[in-house]
């Protein structure tokens, strides 16, 4: 049940690396947007994303069923898998309106599917050694998503021949739609007989609860600092990730190496999931997530240093590291959140799809503006190193203020500690 649970985050990492690490390059280089269109798009896409997260969130558990979390990823997946191929279809062209809506369609599929799937982690995930299994479960699959994506990438923007190159893109990205929408249906089978709890309506009718939802939910103890971090971490940390074409065009003179990068820390991610599901068992998850930011700031400092020294023989090294560190504060991230919703009243109310979608309102807009950031580098600047300096200064960045944060607030999170 975790694993077809968690293969619908292979579907979802697809989509969502597309988005964060090659289709701000692509409308730029390819289809002939200007950088700030493009970043502009990009941002107001993922906050209306992260808007839409919480209101469809807000809605689910004041009015929802218990199979209300089903079917928004049954409606959801055919509305994400149809825009994400029309963004690429050779036959948009380079008609700007086509793909801006085609990518609005996208991202509202998203919405409800992220909604859908994210809020069911709960169900699955029933204690803290549960919490850090699913989670790498979850990432396991997001890492070989996004190790398609980079080999995909690498083969597409590697090719001369711009008809052609049209026609490969939405041929993967046709491929990729179906994957989306399969694995996803493959998650809500696999989780269909988990208990639902009973809905924030019904209690009301009983008189159980008069508080409104979000001042309930924030009285939760550590949820407004998960907010803040996943605001840092989801804003900053993968501006690397975001510039990856740029900063190959830069420092290695071959937007192609981008996607060779992408996959190599994917890769890493998938490898050392196993040493933090296991370091799990004796790390809570802020702790986790302190080291995780720790080995993310050595890997920016390295990849620094060989860029400053024009030595590409150990460029691998650095990507390893930043993909094991990735690997790590994710998993962190989403096993707080989970332990989060759990530590709520243990009375029979339990708001379950309002926090993650919050959490998920905070990262996407979170996101939007860390895509906004990478673009005004790109159209405010002439020479494309100044944006490759951004890509390792803005993570070093988020590294040391979450670091700030964690120590700050270190009594914050009630999590219980997991069994040795």
């Amino acid at each position: 049940m975790q694993i077809g649970y968690a293969s619908g985050n292979l579907g979802k990492s697809i989509l969502w690396a597309s988005f964060e690490s090659f289709l701000l390059f692509y409308l730029v280089t390819i289809a002939g947007f200007s950088a700030w269109l493009a970043g502009g798009v990009l941002a107001a896409a993922m906050i209306w994303d992260g808007l839409a997260d919480f209101a469809v969130a807000y809605g689910t558990d004041r009015h929802g069923r218990a199979n209300a979390l089903a079917w928004l990823v049954v409606v959801g997946a055919p509305l994400g898998a149809i825009g994400f191929w029309l963004t690429f279809a050779p036959f948009t062209g380079h008609a700007w309106p086509a793909i801006v809506a085609a990518i609005l369609l996208c991202r509202l599929g998203y919405t409800l599917c992220d909604i859908g799937h994210n809020t069911l982690l709960v169900r699955v995930a029933t204690g803290p050694r549960a919490a850090s299994l699913v989670s790498g479960f979850r990432l396991i699959f997001s890492s070989i998503g996004g190790a398609l994506v980079g080999l995909a990438a690498a083969r597409l923007l590697g090719m001369r021949d711009a008809t052609a190159q049209r026609e490969a893109f939405g041929v993967c990205a046709a491929i990729a739609s179906a994957l989306y929408l399969v694995t996803l249906l493959i998650a809500v089978g696999a989780t269909r007989r988990l208990p639902a709890p009973v809905p924030v309506s019904a209690n009301a009718a009983l008189g159980e609860t008069r508080r409104p939802l979000l001042r309930s939910l924030w009285r939760q103890p550590g949820y407004a600092l998960l907010l803040g971090l996943i605001a840092v971490q989801a804003g900053l940390l993968p501006a690397f990730n975001r510039a990856l074409p740029f900063f190959g065009t830069a420092v290695r003179g071959d937007p192609a190496w981008a996607g060779y990068a992408l996959a190599m820390i994917t890769l890493a991610q998938s490898l050392s999931l196993p040493l933090w599901m296991g370091a799990s068992r004796r790390l809570g998850p802020p702790r986790l997530l302190a080291v995780a930011h720790v080995l993310a700031m050595t890997a920016m400092a390295s990849m620094m240093l060989l860029a400053f020294l024009h030595d590409g023989r150990w460029t691998m090294f650095p990507l390893a590291l930043l993909g094991t560190a990735q690997a790590g504060m994710n998993m962190a991230i989403w096993a707080l959140l989970a332990l989060s919703v759990q530590s709520q009243s243990s009375s029979s109310m339990r708001l379950e799809a309002l926090p993650v979608g919050l959490f998920l309102a905070v990262l996407k807009c979170a996101s939007g503006v860390g895509s906004s950031i990478i673009a005004a580098l790109v159209g405010g600047s002439s020479a494309w190193s100044n944006v490759a300096t951004g890509a390792i200064a803005l993570p070093m960045v988020g590294c040391i203020a979450i670091l700030a944060l964690l120590h700050c607030t270190a009594a914050s999170f009630s999590v219980p500690a997991p069994p040795r």
